[in-house]
């Protein structure tokens, strides 16, 4: 289930990267999502496959558009980080073709959707989302589906709740918030 929703043709080439930019990261998220609840594979292993396929989906075949270029990142957190963070992952994409390079981060926890039917990982889920949430705004929760993944911004969890902010929730590994984060 992606998040791209028309087979729009853009002109503008801000435009053509970003839409390149989603349809490589939708096309990746579904089939990992799906093997992953088949397989009842943990969210760490699901995670570090989905950051790893996020990064090639963009290394091997550049995206490009004419006079622009963008890079994807990902960084996995040690246990020890992700206590202080909350995080599991760290993804950032950055336009090279500036003359100084613009760079967007965002941080990420990743659940299946059964392990938070147990309370203590509910309580645990709300306790991440504050740490990375105080560190940055630009933070979110990836909810494994059996085939799909619901993308939820921490800042609509109840603790972190701005009443300026609109929630996002969305399909896919938020491929639409790099869409927004680069426009």
């Amino acid at each position: 289930m992606s998040i791209t929703t028309t087979d729009t043709t853009f002109f503008d080439p801000i435009e053509q990267l970003l839409q390149q930019l989603t349809e490589r990261v939708d096309a990746v998220v579904d089939p990992i999502a799906e093997e992953s609840y088949l397989l009842d594979r943990h969210e760490e292993f699901t995670t570090s496959r989905l950051a790893q396929a996020i990064v090639n989906a963009t290394r091997n075949e550049p995206i490009t558009a004419p006079g622009l270029a963008l890079e994807v990142h990902a960084e996995e957190f040690r246990p020890t980080d992700e206590r202080k963070t909350g995080a599991d992952i760290y993804i950032s994409v950055v336009r090279r073709d500036l003359d100084i390079s613009k760079s967007k981060g965002l941080l990420v926890q990743a659940k299946r959707r059964t392990s938070l039917l147990r309370n203590e990982e509910s309580r645990r889920l709300g306790n991440q989302s504050k740490r990375m949430y105080r560190r940055s705004h630009e933070s979110y929760v990836w909810i494994y589906e059996r085939d799909e993944i619901v993308c939820a911004s921490t800042a609509f969890f109840p603790t972190n709740s701005d009443p300026h902010n609109k929630p996002y929730v969305g399909r896919g590994a938020n491929s639409r918030w790099f869409a927004l984060q680069l426009g």
